[in-house]
């Protein structure tokens, strides 16, 4: 198990998911939400000897948008993961073996986005997924959380993670805090849903991870909402959220 998210810069992210959010019209989430049953095989995506956790998340987040809206995930190999790490960042599987690699220093959340938005992430098929909008969240935000993973489908949380999760994830437990654990680094973790026992459903190192409400509080540390050209795009807007002045406030920071 690898982790490789790089500590939060103030400002890579300059558009928050509060300024669009009218949280007193938004559908309050079921307590049971989630579509991440649809793929029955993540992939570790190289997250288990590489420092590429934050395009394995964002990579699951792509297979589980593309499954929803065609019936089949986009396809994804450890392979290409590790090109678009290469791509955000100096990354090179050439320079050394995993542990010993000097290129293999994590990722930027600011540098996540930027790629994400303008480049895309490529699949095996060399075809681009972009996203329209990437959203500040604010950490450990329990209502931010559930809203945004409810009504998007997934949102990227990062950990400042306590080695006491390693350890659970190890044991196939949630992952909770445990009084006198220690940081080990940051780590990039999607939230694709809620289930009946309250916890957050997430998925890392190829497998789904479930997680405390008073973990997520503790331990989260910088996230985003990263928003489809389809829930943008084609009108599909929903009541509380003002995706025109999302777009107007986009147009003006890349014009």
């Amino acid at each position: 198990m690898k982790l490789g998210l790089k500590d939060p810069r103030p400002g890579a992210i300059p558009l928050r998911l509060s300024t669009y959010c009218d949280f007193s019209k938004l559908t309050v989430p079921p307590a049971v939400f989630g579509h991440y049953q649809l793929i029955p095989y993540w992939g570790a995506l190289g997250n288990t000897d590489w420092g590429d956790c934050a395009l394995a998340g964002s990579v699951h987040q792509t297979m589980l948008a593309t499954c929803e809206g065609t019936g089949t995930p986009a396809p994804f190999s450890t392979t290409t993961t590790l090109q678009n790490y290469s791509a955000i960042t100096d990354f090179d599987p050439n320079a050394g073996p995993p542990g010993e690699n000097p290129t293999d220093h994590g990722t930027d959340l600011g540098e996540l986005a930027d790629y994400w938005l303008n480049t895309g992430l490529v699949d095996d098929n060399g075809k681009h997924h972009k996203v329209v909008a990437v959203l500040d969240m604010n950490p450990g935000d329990l209502r931010e959380l559930w809203v945004a993973t409810y009504l998007f489908q997934s949102v990227g949380m990062g950990f400042a993670l306590p080695n006491s999760a390693e350890e659970q994830t190890q044991l196939g437990q949630a992952w909770d805090v445990v009084p006198g654990a220690t940081i080990v680094g940051g780590h990039y973790v999607p939230c694709f849903g809620r289930n009946s026992a309250s916890l957050g459903v997430g998925v890392t190192w190829g497998a789904t991870q479930e997680f405390t409400p008073a973990f997520y509080q503790t331990y989260n540390n910088q996230g985003i909402c990263a928003l489809s050209e389809e829930m943008l795009i084609k009108g599909r807007s929903i009541d509380g959220f003002d995706d025109q002045l999302l777009r107007a406030d986009f147009r003006a920071l890349t014009a």
